[in-house]
């Protein structure tokens, strides 16, 4: 069966958000990282498929300045999974590498400097301050 999403607006920016009709699946850290990115002029949506049968929650970000790099910061994953840090998905002309953030009990301002590194930066600087996952 396939799910239904409809698109919502965040509470205080309009940065557009997709969330699920069967229930609530977006943690709350990535609402607040949708605004923070809307709030600094990067254009952020959260988006969600369906993985496996499990929601695909990530959060997009993307700069204007550079319409060729796009990050995709996953959805911190449920306890009884494994990661207990934040990655994302680097998108350069088609190319994907996923990076190893911060611990997922940082404060959001280091998640926000991570994603806009990744946005940024270079892959040898890259390499230097975070995990490339491949």
């Amino acid at each position: 069966m396939q799910a239904a999403w409809r698109v919502q607006a965040c509470a205080r920016t309009g940065a557009a958000v997709t969330t699920s009709l069967l229930g609530e699946c977006i943690d709350r850290s990535l609402q607040e990282l949708c605004e923070k990115f809307t709030a600094l002029n990067l254009p952020a949506a959260i988006t969600v498929e369906m993985l496996w049968g499990y929601p695909d929650v990530r959060l997009q970000v993307r700069q204007a300045a550079r319409a060729d790099v796009a990050v995709e910061l996953l959805a911190p994953d449920p306890p009884a999974w494994s990661s207990q840090n934040w990655d994302a998905v680097r998108i350069e002309e088609g190319h994907r590498e996923v990076w190893r953030g911060p611990d997922r009990s940082c404060p959001l301002t280091e998640v926000t400097r991570f994603v806009q590194a990744l946005l940024c930066l270079g892959a040898v600087q890259l390499a230097q301050l975070y995990t490339d996952l491949g």
